[in-house]
């Protein structure tokens, strides 16, 4: 009877517990501080034949520039232009 007062207990419990949501993708406001601006430049490569060989003559390189800036502790901006 104590196993299945604790098992139903710690359900209970852990129903209540929120989890924090992972985006691998993004990156939380909280990195760019208020008021700061940052300016990136992503490097993509694309291989454009059937080999994927870096030193192939059929291959494009693809520059794109990321423009953030920090409004508060939890809200960024961020614009990239592709």
């Amino acid at each position: 009877m104590k196993l299945k007062l604790t098992i139903v207990s710690l359900l209970l419990f852990t129903n209540n517990i929120l989890g924090q949501e992972l985006y691998i993708n993004t990156e939380p406001a909280s990195l760019i501080p208020k008021g700061t601006k940052v300016i990136r430049l992503h490097h993509h490569s694309i291989f454009l034949n059937e080999d994927n060989e870096p030193g192939s003559q059929k291959n494009a390189k693809i520059f794109i520039p990321q423009i953030s800036y920090g409004i508060s502790k939890h809200i960024m901006v961020s614009a990239a232009l592709q």
